[in-house]
């Protein structure tokens, strides 16, 4: 049985989701320790907006904040991912087709709690824009 929490904000530049389910995955490797490790609850992309032109370049940024608001030193999503274009594990974009796309960084781990057999799976995920315009770069 799969027991699912979600929560989303939505903006014209940013969003993000929250999903707890209760299936034994592991992902990523990753696994935090509820009430030990800092566990991501919103995840912030910077730039927010970002205008290219086709064939350019920009490198997003993922910070990640927990439910206090407080930010996660060190934090690294676990992937990325982008409508249209090319993006890296480190958040380099390559506009590679012209018009307005999204840029992901998305965060999934296993979360341990104490009295649970089963771990909770996170995901989190903050937002970008990307506008492309169509003039190649000279």
């Amino acid at each position: 049985m799969k027991k699912i929490f979600s929560f989303s904000i939505l903006s014209f530049f940013f969003s993000m989701s929250l999903a707890l389910a209760d299936d034994d995955i592991v992902i990523n490797r990753c696994t935090l320790q509820a009430g030990v490790d800092p566990i991501p609850h919103t995840i912030v992309v910077s730039p927010s907006i970002a205008y290219v032109r086709y064939g350019g370049d920009v490198y997003f940024r993922a910070s990640a904040y927990d439910t206090e608001g407080k930010r996660i030193e060190g934090f690294e999503p676990t992937s990325w991912s982008a409508t249209a274009g090319l993006i890296d594990e480190k958040g380099w974009y390559v506009a590679n087709i012209v018009g307005y796309h999204t840029v992901t960084a998305n965060f999934d781990c296993r979360v341990l709690r104490s009295g649970m057999e089963e771990p909770l799976l996170l995901h989190v995920a903050g937002t970008a824009s990307v506008n492309v315009g169509n003039e190649r770069p000279r």
